[in-house]
């Protein structure tokens, strides 16, 4: 049985051994500058998982200014190797233009240069060419083309002190005149013998309350099925759209209606075409008593954008993300295979 002392040397002497093996591990490592004789390796984006590709060696002349560095740490280390565009767009090889140079770097960034579209990086030539179908090194030809897009905006950020998740292309939307329009009457029960009491509201008390209201044991939101008329009105006018007033049961907006009609959710007498299209004809008969109210003459008005228009900013594309330590994004795939295209 080993002494308080004994053991306390043993454990000593394993952290010593220990700090040992980190310091060896560490003498090994490259400074990975700039200058000629480095080798860069590849990150290996997009390999699914597998092992990452072989290193491309240089011994070239260092990069000349901060854009051909840039240009050789983002684009040229990934695209340089034997297996995508190094075996024959190098000197001599069977390609042309030899944009991947391994002999200079500042030449093969003067080529590339030219194939590289910087301000929108997806119209690049580098990209819409392996969109096409030419030697994508991955199974998929968009994983490929999403990859070098990443590789160029990566590129055109170095140095930047805003990093940019992705690039935000902004569109004209469509220009929409503003006209006549349809409103929601303040009460439920107006009392014109077709309202939200006398047309909607008798389906969803009977077939949506025993979920859909404060007084069922779910309790589930929205409360469009409530025993207070007002309640259930409340709820359920977000979810219906005037314009079903017109509109047929296949083209028809409302949400009350697609939950039936394409969600297949708690449809009544055993049939969601008919509970769908009972549910459309009850918005139907509502929407088609509201009176259309013009704008006013007198009114100085634009053109008239919906929420759609205005997604684009809050979809990812653009965000700032200045500290982002590490990012995937899984864009494309399917089944058990999914590409890493960060």
């Amino acid at each position: 049985m080993l002494s308080f002392n004994q053991l306390s040397a043993l454990v000593l002497k394993g952290a010593a051994l220990s700090l040992l093996i980190i310091a060896l591990t560490a003498c090994g490592g490259s400074s990975g500058g700039s200058g000629g004789g480095n080798t860069p390796t590849s990150s290996g984006s997009g390999s699914g998982g597998s092992t990452a590709p072989e290193a491309v060696s240089y011994s070239g002349p260092a990069p000349r200014d901060e854009a051909v560095q840039s240009f050789r740490s983002a684009v040229w280390s990934e695209l340089a190797l034997p297996s995508r565009c190094g075996a024959c767009h190098d000197v001599g090889g069977a390609g042309s233009p030899a944009f991947m140079n391994t002999a200079n770097i500042n030449d093969a960034y003067d080529t590339a240069i030219n194939l590289m579209n910087t301000s929108t990086p997806a119209s690049s030539r580098l990209v819409t060419k392996v969109l096409e179908g030419h030697n994508c090194w991955l199974t998929n030809d968009t994983v490929c083309a999403n990859l070098i897009t990443t590789w160029i905006q990566n590129m055109a950020s170095s140095g930047d002190t805003t990093t940019f998740l992705g690039a935000l292309n902004l569109t004209d939307p469509v220009l929409k005149d503003i006209g006549q329009s349809k409103q929601f009457p303040a009460l439920a029960d107006e009392g014109t013998g077709v309202d939200f009491e006398s047309t909607i509201y008798p389906l969803t008390s009977v077939y949506c309350s025993s979920c859909h209201s404060e007084n069922s044991a779910l309790k589930q939101q929205p409360y469009i099925g409530s025993s207070d008329v007002q309640v259930a009105y409340e709820a359920a006018r977000t979810r219906i759209n005037l314009e079903d007033g017109s509109l047929s049961l296949a083209n028809a907006l409302s949400r009350l209606v697609i939950r039936l009609r394409d969600e297949g959710h708690n449809c009544w007498n055993g049939s969601y075409a008919a509970s769908s299209a009972a549910m459309h004809s009850a918005i139907q008969a509502f929407a088609s008593n509201l009176s259309v109210t013009a704008v006013d003459a007198d009114l100085v008005v634009s053109r008239a954008l919906t929420l759609d228009d205005g997604l684009a900013a809050s979809s990812g594309a653009g965000r700032v993300e200045t500290n982002v330590i590490a990012k995937w994004n899984f864009g494309f795939g399917s089944g058990s295979t999914a590409f890493d295209i960060s």
